[in-house]
């Protein structure tokens, strides 16, 4: 069975304005074989288990090796000012968690009290109201214009065909253009599950890519630029389905 140590990167979460912040928790392997180790975030002192994100809870570890997890931390507005508390709860992904987890140090967030809401002074109304009037004028200007339609734009957004299997590969699919394209490029995208913070692949600037063993547990998107003339546009596609861990 594995034996995990966990350490975190601070006892307190500095919040900004909006109430965001965020901790790093160290994951390490000190048993002799690889394992995967999942981390979790228990809330406390009346925290609530949803201010708290793990972009990718289950990470690969080899014996002796650590991972980083980072953490997000968004408490919501109107939270009432006060003292909360957090800790990282890490165990292997293919035991009982009771048998082989451990528990990072209480981890402290404070909420402060909204500052007393101040009077808007009369002529800032007027502002608003004359800045409305300006952008409602501009929109039907625009509208009583129509559209150009000599820009470059996209008819039908671009798509990823092929099984997210490793060892499939994965075909873009450019979409549809009003012009004809003089030029078009790809850069593939590997991305967390279930959100949007993806890294560039590093040589994937093919309409082909095929998946390899170290892009499971992740899913893809391609960006297309696309130049017709002096013209160019970006478009995104994807994501595709999770990549799942092979079986041994």
């Amino acid at each position: 069975m594995t034996t995990w140590q966990i350490g975190e990167s601070g006892t307190t979460i500095a919040l900004d304005g909006t109430g965001k912040g965020e901790l790093t928790f160290t994951v390490t392997n000190a048993g002799t074989a690889a394992d995967r180790a999942v981390l979790t975030i228990t809330a406390l002192d009346g925290a609530a288990e949803g201010w708290f994100t793990v972009p990718e809870p289950q990470r690969a570890v080899a014996p002796g090796a650590s991972v980083l997890y980072p953490v997000g931390v968004s408490v919501p507005l109107g939270t009432a000012a006060g003292t909360y508390a957090m800790q990282g709860v890490a165990y292997s992904a293919d035991t009982d968690p009771g048998e082989s987890s451990v528990t990072s140090k209480r981890v402290a967030l404070t909420v402060a009290a909204p500052p007393p809401a101040k009077k808007t002074p009369w002529w800032i109304w007027l502002v608003v109201a004359a800045a409305v009037l300006l952008v409602v004028g501009v929109i039907a200007v625009l509208l009583t214009r129509g559209g150009d339609d000599g820009e470059l734009r996209n008819e039908q957004p671009p798509r990823i065909m092929g099984r997210a299997e490793v060892g499939q590969q994965l075909t873009a699919d450019p979409g549809e253009w009003n012009k004809d394209l003089d030029d078009i490029d790809y850069q593939w995208e590997l991305c967390h599950a279930g959100d949007d913070v993806c890294d560039d692949l590093l040589g994937a600037t093919g309409n082909e890519y095929t998946i390899l063993p170290e892009n499971a547990d992740h899913e893809f998107r391609v960006r297309v630029r696309v130049v017709a003339g002096d013209e160019e546009a970006t478009v995104r596609a994807g994501p595709t389905d999770l990549v799942p861990i092979p079986g041994p």
